[in-house]
């Protein structure tokens, strides 16, 4: 684990999600937390990984009706960085701030980082995301949804530089910003009515991953993770 030639680290949180669904009524307790769906995906694309995580997983209530997802944390905590890990690629996606952004030092190698768990965090404070300017060289590809994005410091948008940015959209698909250009791709429709998305996003950066480890280029790599989270939701749909 702590050698630099292994080529993905995965730095995230489990946990165990009771999930209301309000139109029928019906309440589940399941596995869950970005550290869930990052790793199931990872393991059915066949790419070697491993993972730094929490003791105790995280528990967190979500209410899922027509217009999405809804959540609360009940309790979670903290993953610790207490010495050297390494990788070619290390993967952050958090439920929260399990860690402080300082303590990246201890984490070597390039970043992909999901801001969703310290966008959570910032939007409590009513202050908006930025981290220091030596760790945000070294991130390679950031993703956060479009709520997420208007939520980021523009200096920090700024010292990203030619990083890779995947802003998600839902339904209406994926904005991509490289080399400090925009395009979009669509989402393949599902004609299907509600779909349960929880760990959709979790999904799409994992597969994106999948592909940016193995050199494939950006649009590719977006288009595969695009059409294998549709297929995702499509299972979630019929289950």
């Amino acid at each position: 684990m702590q050698s630099a030639k292994q080529p993905l680290l995965v730095v995230s949180s489990f946990a165990l999600d009771k999930i209301t669904y309000r139109k029928s009524g019906r309440v589940t307790v399941k596995p869950g937390g970005p550290a869930f769906w990052i790793s199931r995906t990872l393991q059915d694309l066949g790419v070697d990984f491993g993972i730094l995580t929490g003791r105790k997983k995280a528990r967190v209530e979500i209410i899922v009706d027509e217009s999405g997802e809804y959540g609360v944390i009940r309790s979670i905590g903290p993953i610790k960085l207490y010495k050297k890990w390494g990788a070619e690629l290390i993967l952050i996606s958090t439920i929260a701030d399990e860690f402080k952004l300082s303590e990246i030092n201890n984490l070597k190698g390039d970043i992909i980082l999901d801001v969703q768990g310290y966008i959570r965090c910032t939007k409590s404070r009513n202050t908006k995301f930025l981290m220091p300017k030596h760790i945000v060289k070294r991130v390679k590809v950031l993703k956060a949804t479009a709520e997420e994005y208007a939520h980021l410091e523009t200096k920090f948008i700024a010292m990203l530089g030619d990083a890779i940015i995947l802003i998600t959209k839902g339904r209406d698909g994926v904005d991509i910003i490289e080399r400090r250009r925009k395009y979009s791709l669509q989402t393949p429709r599902i004609q299907l009515g509600p779909v349960d998305a929880i760990g959709a996003g979790d999904v799409f950066l994992a597969a994106f991953t999948s592909q940016f480890i193995r050199g494939r280029e950006t649009r590719k790599a977006a288009e595969f993770a695009t059409q294998y989270t549709s297929q995702f939701l499509h299972k979630n749909k019929e289950a």
